[in-house]
């Protein structure tokens, strides 16, 4: 039998018999505009993936705990996705992507929340997500995401998501 070698989702040789991978994010990465108590706060996420993430798939960034935005919807800047689903009581930002997200492309989403009355450190961040795959969606593995370590306003790692003097 001759194989045919073309791409599939992405994926180089995808259309081989059996060929399987894992979807995943190969840059995950997430920092803040501003660590004072009770003013709007910039999320810069930045996401590379190991395969195309086509138009229905879900991407959702867990753990933004105690911000101030009681919402239920966050508007979103991204290629992808223009508005999130918020809970506020878990931290999740969901968002269905409206378009492809393309193999070993960075795609840069910002969003504003609220931070909380009062100081906290950064929680811990995650994302995660489903890959729109035909009956079956391929589960993406959740994984922490990188903090960025910088000043902001003279504070030490004043860019970790939600951290708050």
């Amino acid at each position: 039998m001759t194989r045919v070698n073309e791409h599939r989702l992405g994926v180089a040789n995808g259309s081989h018999p059996l060929k399987v991978i894992e979807p995943v994010f190969t840059v995950l990465q997430i920092e803040q505009s501003n660590p004072i108590w009770m003013v709007a706060n910039t999320m810069t996420v930045s996401l590379v993936t190991n395969c195309d993430f086509v138009a229905g798939s879900i991407i959702t960034i867990s753990g933004l705990t105690g911000s101030d935005t009681a919402a239920t919807s966050v508007t979103v800047s991204s290629d992808f996705a223009g508005v999130g689903d918020w809970d506020q009581t878990d931290g999740n930002l969901t968002m269905v992507l409206a378009s492809t997200m393309t193999v070993n492309h960075t795609y840069v989403v910002t969003f504003n929340l609220t931070n909380p009355r009062g100081g906290q450190e950064s929680p811990a961040v995650s994302v995660g997500g489903t890959v729109e795959a035909g009956p079956i969606d391929a589960g993406v593995v959740t994984r922490g995401m990188t903090k960025v370590n910088e000043h902001r306003l003279g504070v030490a790692n004043g860019s970790h998501p939600l951290k708050v003097i």
